[in-house]
């Protein structure tokens, strides 16, 4: 709560890149560390401002609303929604072949390729980050199923 009381007095004249970099590196303040790079482009403060803040940090950005908006993420909380999505997604393994439990197991493929999406915007090459279709080829490992891309499984002939 006092993040966030503290995050919504930020104003424009009170960040400086000294100031947003220290945020930058305090990982007890992140909701303070996005507010104040909101604050930053709300103010029409150049974007490479930001970008050289975050530089060889696990903070990323994307701009939004035509670059009159910026959206900021840590890449550990970007992994861990994605891990997280992975697992519920696993949790249907076991409905595979099960008729009338398709919807299901496709819920589960949508949401995790809903998150990988999201998370993949902020992502740079560096960041090496997990392919989900290797999630879902393993998802359906030795069930005699595969996944066809087309939000449907079918049975491997093979």
């Amino acid at each position: 709560m006092l993040i966030a009381l503290e995050a919504s007095k930020i104003k424009p004249s009170d960040i400086d890149p000294i100031r947003l970099r220290e945020l930058a590196l305090d990982i007890e303040r992140r909701a303070v560390f996005v507010s104040a790079c909101q604050a930053w482009i709300t103010a029409g403060r150049e974007v490479s401002g930001i970008a050289a803040v975050i530089r060889e940090t696990p903070w990323r950005f994307i701009l939004t609303n035509s670059g009159q908006a910026i959206e900021v993420e840590h890449v550990d909380e970007l992994e861990a929604a994605y891990w997280k999505a992975v697992d519920e997604m696993n949790v249907g393994r076991s409905c595979i072949g099960n008729e009338g439990h398709e919807e299901y197991v496709l819920e589960g493929i949508r949401n995790c390729l809903k998150v990988h999406r999201r998370a993949s915007q902020f992502m740079t090459f560096e960041d090496d980050f997990a392919r989900v279709e290797d999630a879902i080829s393993n998802l359906f490992e030795g069930t005699g199923y595969i996944y066809n891309g087309e939000n449907s499984f079918i049975p491997d002939d093979e």
